[in-house]
């Protein structure tokens, strides 16, 4: 099954294969508290990762990387998909009672599994990077509209 993605707001046919992508996580950002779903009334502190994968698109002769934004409610419970995403980017889980910097995940190259949930793409889950692969060119991009519209803190590395 193919995705289409919209690149800069609006709609254009780009097509992903759903499956294992190279990937590099390039930005987190604040974008406040959202509502809760499981809990009506109530809301939670929430980040938009954005990771550049190895697919790109082209407008004007300019090849670029597409990206793929998720949102994570800010917290390691166990049960949380923020808890299994950096498990699966480190390989192995962070230390029970220790803290742990998000942060230090900017520039990380690693392998995504998309998916596609509706008309949009979601990160399914991760593993760390494959050994062997050739990295791909992490590009400077701006980030999506609506993460810049919401976020009230934004944190960039190219490495």
């Amino acid at each position: 099954m193919n995705m289409i993605l919209t690149v800069g707001g609006k709609k254009r046919d780009f097509i992903v294969e759903p499956g294992m992508v190279q990937a590099a996580l390039t930005h987190i950002s604040d974008v406040g508290y959202m509502p809760d779903k499981f809990n009506p009334g109530k809301t939670k502190h929430t980040h938009a990762l954005t990771f550049q994968i190895d697919r790109q698109y082209e407008i004007g002769g300019v090849k670029k990387n597409m990206t793929v934004d998720e949102l994570y409610t800010l917290t390691l419970n166990e049960r949380s998909n923020l808890y299994k995403l950096i498990c699966g980017i480190l390989g192995n889980a962070p230390v029970r009672g220790t803290t742990f910097d998000i942060n230090s995940l900017i520039g990380k190259r690693i392998m995504l599994d998309l998916k596609q949930d509706g008309n949009f793409v979601r990160v399914a889950g991760a593993i760390p990077f494959i050994e062997g692969l050739k990295p791909m060119e992490i590009q400077d991009l701006p980030l999506a509209d609506w993460i810049v519209k919401k976020s009230s803190d934004s944190n960039t590395a190219m490495r």
